[in-house]
């Protein structure tokens, strides 16, 4: 009777903190092939995350919680000759709810993670149902006296409630009967129109191209995280 009493008291809840490394995803349509997404490759600050989660059983848990992430828009455009572009930023929000799996490796110490479910987002809550749409930028470039490009551009955003699929994977590393320390890889779906940036260029004496750069909520995710246990029974 004392080791069932025991074993009813012990929390099956935990809580977990991330830093979120994201990498926005566009669909970029050109009908040359200068046009690309801004340069996303550049340091910022990370998404932060924090989720709580209950343990079915010794494998499988339910999670969710509250997100907010960095995220981009822009366009830029690449030649011979050199290239240019505009950058933009801001932030979506996430509910994250999910199914995750833990698997042992060795002991009791090193699991292989799993997960998959989806963000409930919102882009800016105070604007949701109002669209943005930039005057007409343009840009160009010369050299000795000649034009080697030019263009105009025009940005939308769609300020609205949406959702990405998640599918997500990692190590998850025990550091005391409470801690654990967890990396993972998370890849993100989206299906909204979000962000657009619509681009009409000339390179030289070439005939005018359009292209666009769309970003519908989809992004890459290097996650790094700490999670504490409630129950402080070693296992």
């Amino acid at each position: 009777m004392l080791a069932g009493f025991q074993a009813s008291a012990q929390s099956k809840f935990y809580i977990s903190t991330e830093t979120n490394f994201i990498y926005d995803l566009y669909q970029v349509t050109d009908e040359g092939n200068a046009a690309g997404p801004s340069n996303i490759r550049t340091l910022d600050f990370p998404g932060a995350t924090l989720i709580a989660g209950y343990e079915l059983n010794s494998v499988f848990s339910i999670e969710s919680g509250i997100a907010i992430r960095p995220v981009k828009s822009g366009f830029s455009l690449h030649f011979k000759e050199g290239g240019s572009g505009i950058e933009g930023g801001g932030a979506y929000y996430h509910i994250p709810v999910r199914t995750r799996a833990r698997i042992p490796l060795f002991g009791d110490w090193l699991f292989a993670t799993g997960s998959i479910g989806a963000n409930l987002s919102v882009t800016d809550p105070t604007r949701v149902g109002t669209n943005f749409n930039s005057d007409s930028g343009e840009g160009s470039a010369t050299k000795n006296g000649n034009e080697i490009y030019s263009y105009t551009t025009q940005y939308t955003s769609w300020n609205k409630y949406f959702f990405t699929a998640a599918a997500e994977a990692g190590f998850d590393f025990k550091i005391s009967p409470k801690f654990n320390i967890y990396s993972t890889f998370t890849y993100n779906r989206g299906f909204t129109n979000l962000k657009q940036t619509n681009i009409q260029y000339q390179y030289k004496n070439e005939p005018q191209r359009n292209a666009s750069v769309l970003h519908e909520g989809s992004y890459l995710s290097v996650n790094i995280g700490l999670r504490f246990h409630f129950n402080s029974n070693e296992k």
